[in-house]
């Protein structure tokens, strides 16, 4: 006896409705795991990110821009230069500053102030030039600082000199030289009464 395999018209619709099913059930999973790998960042950015984290940045020391002006003295003891600096980035240690002076002022008794307080130093002083050395380098954290130069000054009344940063020793903790930003300062004119 023969058996003959008929396709109702009810079964071809499961059949197809099945079919969709899957067809749409396959596609939905094809493009969820193609947004999964979408969302992964690459490994070599990752990698990236974390050097870059890693690095620690320099210190840097930046020496406030200011105006020059014309300034009289007194044959008393005087603020020859004064300004401010800025530390970012890490700590750093002073060691020495160099000024550079033109005219010759009789310049006595000098004396370095940092935030006010004076500070331990060998101060050297020739025609041209002044050195402050730190007996002990100073330890600067970041943040905004200022300095002043001071010293008697002697001379004929209508002298005049002036008186510009133009080095800074200056390091990190590991003994590297910073980069120190502004140099060299222009200094104010001045003339004794």
């Amino acid at each position: 006896m023969a058996l003959n395999s008929t396709i109702s018209p009810s079964n071809t619709k499961t059949n197809l409705s099945m079919r969709t099913f899957i067809a749409t059930l396959a596609i939905c999973v094809a493009l969820f795991s193609c947004s999964k790998e979408i969302n992964l960042p690459p490994q070599s950015q990752s990698a990236a990110t974390v050097s870059n984290s890693g690095e620690k940045l320099h210190p840097q020391v930046s020496f406030k821009v200011s105006t020059p002006q014309t300034i009289y003295l007194s044959q008393v003891r005087n603020t020859i230069q004064s300004d401010s600096f800025f530390v970012s980035e890490g700590n750093v240690h002073l060691s020495k500053m160099s000024f550079k002076l033109t005219g010759s002022p009789n310049l006595v008794n000098p004396g370095f102030y940092v935030n006010g307080g004076q500070v331990k130093t060998i101060i050297t002083y020739s025609n041209d030039s002044i050195f402050v050395e730190i007996r002990k380098p100073i330890t600067f954290a970041p943040g905004g600082y200022n300095y002043i130069l001071q010293a008697k000054t002697i001379g004929e009344s209508g002298a005049t000199f002036s008186i510009s940063l133009v080095s800074a020793v200056i390091k990190d903790d590991k003994g590297r030289k910073v980069e120190v930003l502004n140099l060299p300062q222009v200094g104010n004119d001045f003339i004794l009464n």
